[in-house]
């Protein structure tokens, strides 16, 4: 407890220093481990598909993939934060690395944020603990090593926002919460999730809450639709298949729109039940040493903005997919603490809130991952990197899904999957200047995909 005391009354400027220095280091950590996947070819095909729509960006094509024949990323989802505001990079660098390591840096910022967002509510010694519970969590981990993708800035995005509106910047919030929006489609279920709880637990009158609470989920909706239908517009490539994910609560879109507001608790029931079926979401709060149930509205928002996963009857929870709960886990952790420190039981004995939070931490730290994939490629980093040399930068090119991690950062590039040719191949095409497959790609071909490739 003298050690908590010590770390509160510190200068805040030497705290400040400390923690931005914690950031640096995390940051270099993390950048070196993108370098190590970039160069050992361990980053497939989302990572090239993102460097490319970049490349032809910044080139004036659009939101163009030549590699797999889509004419606009938005005719996949409304996501394209990357490529608008990142793409200037390719003015002094064209690579998919320098996004890997800006994409690193974002993640690594969440430390910070986290004790920038709980540093008035909690003080510097909980807030540093919260800082290190963020640092450890294994949906850090795995966003720390996901592939390019838009959707990984969605977590620090809102996160910074969270903790500059605690600052008292409200205005200033609002900057990196409207940039979020550019990062996949569902963004607004998060907004939504938070009008909810607004509207059960804002520490304001009952009418006002439960009006700005209905006003920011049926803004949330509106802004949710029109994304949609920017997507249609474009041709959604995917849109069965989204829809396919909640086929056990309708056959049609409009059936499974009017089977969650008309009959909310057949879609209630998909939150909470079965325990196998929750257990992967409330493992993360686990992780986080169960600070985020000292505060039941707070963990309320982070239950509901695993919703649109959790109304899913099978739904993918690793990588990229956290990033959509992190940060609202990671506001839920902040208040707990905040609310634990004030607990009168815990008066001179805030000592024993590290005991569930180092178990939490080193439980996560222990499960966390690492690496993608640190089998594959390993012949390619002897043998390719010498053909690569001599291929120019802005050369077009026919390659490989893994090898061509590094060729991706050009407008013009076509990949050649493993085992079959992609069903957009001819989309976009064109005669390419280069070649560079694996010799062990074209003969697994069948052999209609070999003549076509020929």
């Amino acid at each position: 407890c003298a050690a908590i005391d010590a770390l509160d009354s510190a200068p805040e400027e030497r705290t400040r220093r400390a923690v931005l220095i914690c950031g640096a280091i995390a940051a270099a950590y993390l950048g070196l481990l993108k370098s190590c996947q970039y160069f050992g070819f361990q980053l497939p095909v989302d990572t090239s598909h993102i460097a490319n729509v970049t490349a032809n960006f910044a080139a004036g094509r659009g939101l163009a993939a030549t590699i797999f024949g889509v004419p606009s990323v938005l005719s996949i989802h409304f996501a394209f934060f990357l490529p608008v505001f990142l793409s200037p990079i390719f003015l002094v660098w064209r690579s998919a690395l320098p996004l890997l390591i800006l994409q690193a840096a974002a993640v690594a910022s969440m430390g910070p944020a986290a004790f920038f967002l709980a540093r008035r509510r909690c003080g510097a010694a909980l807030s540093l603990l919260l800082m290190a519970m963020v640092l450890a969590h294994p949906s850090f981990h795995e966003l720390a090593t996901a592939n390019l993708d838009d959707t990984i800035f969605l977590a620090p995005l809102l996160l910074w926002g969270a903790a500059l509106w605690e600052s008292g910047r409200p205005r200033w919030a609002l900057l990196p919460w409207l940039l979020a929006l550019l990062t996949r489609e569902q963004v607004p279920f998060t907004a939504a999730s938070a009008g909810v709880c607004w509207a059960f637990f804002a520490d304001r009158p009952v009418r006002r809450r439960a009006a700005e609470g209905a006003a920011i989920v049926l803004g949330a909706a509106a802004v949710w639709f029109a994304e949609m239908r920017v997507v249609e517009a474009y041709g959604s490539v995917l849109k069965d298949q989204f829809w396919g994910y909640y086929g056990h609560l309708g056959r049609t879109p409009g059936e499974v729109m009017v089977g969650v507001f008309a009959r909310p608790w057949n879609a209630a029931r998909w939150l909470v039940w079965p325990p196998s079926h929750i257990e992967p979401v409330a493992r993360l709060a686990v992780y986080m040493g169960l600070a985020p149930l000292a505060h039941p509205p707070a963990f309320a928002f982070f239950w509901l903005s695993a919703a649109h996963q959790l109304l899913q009857r099978h739904y993918a929870f690793g990588l990229y997919n956290l990033s959509y709960t992190f940060a609202p886990l990671t506001i839920a952790a902040a208040f707990g603490l905040a609310r634990l420190g004030t607990w009168p039981i815990l008066r001179g004995r805030r000592a024993w809130i590290l005991l569930p939070a180092l178990a939490g931490v080193g439980y996560g730290l222990a499960g966390a991952s690492r690496v993608i994939h640190p089998a594959i490629s390993r012949h390619l980093v002897w043998e390719a990197p010498p053909l690569l040399r001599l291929i120019p930068s802005g050369a077009s090119v026919w390659t490989d899904d893994f090898v061509g991690v590094q060729l991706a950062a050009r407008p013009q590039v076509k990949f050649l999957l493993v085992s079959r040719l992609h069903e957009r191949f001819e989309t976009l095409l064109f005669r390419p200047e280069y070649v560079l497959l694996d010799k062990g790609v074209l003969p697994f071909l069948p052999a209609p995909d070999q003549r076509r490739v020929v």
